[in-house]
């Protein structure tokens, strides 16, 4: 009886956000935000939450991203699950929607570097030994598309290649 009665609150909760929503997009631009939420998540971090119009012809009429910033710079549209932090807030690793490179940034330089070049599995897990320099994640799916390990991978945490990309270090 209890979960028949969370149902049914969930039910119109969501038929009540669908209601006040703006019904017609015909009104909207592509690309409108017509909701957001914001997590702020330790060390400067914070995912949104948006809710976008999407352009005439697509499947879907409104889209529903997240995006995951650090200070003021767009790191990736990703999750909340492509994403950790190491317990000092001196690293992150994400997983780019899009792409599917697993990044790394290092908070101190502002050095982002790609940790792979492609899509090979979602983040099931990741552990972090600071200490020790490393951090190892665990993928859901096993795809073998070139790397000879996988899952786990481990990841240096120590300065990578010079081909990195970076964020300003006045950024604040």
């Amino acid at each position: 009886m209890q979960m028949k009665r969370v149902i049914v609150i969930a039910g119109l909760l969501f038929a009540a956000g669908c209601a006040s929503a703006d019904p017609d997009l015909s009104t909207r631009k592509p690309g409108d935000v017509l909701s957001e939420h914001v997590e702020k998540l330790p060390g400067g971090f914070r995912l949104v939450q948006r809710s976008i119009v999407n352009p005439a012809g697509h499947w879907e009429g409104i889209g529903h991203f997240a995006f995951l910033y650090f200070r003021g710079k767009k790191l990736c549209q990703c999750g909340g699950g492509d994403v950790s932090i190491s317990p000092t807030a001196k690293y992150a690793l994400f997983q780019d929607g899009p792409t599917g490179k697993l990044r790394l940034i290092n908070t101190t330089t502002g050095r982002i570097d790609d940790v792979t070049t492609k899509y090979v599995g979602s983040p099931k897990k990741f552990s972090w030994n600071e200490a020790a320099g490393v951090a190892v994640v665990a993928f859901y799916q096993n795809l073998n598309n070139g790397y000879p390990d996988v899952g786990p991978l481990s990841v240096s945490l120590r300065q990578r290649r010079a081909s990195a990309s970076s964020i300003g270090r006045q950024q604040r």
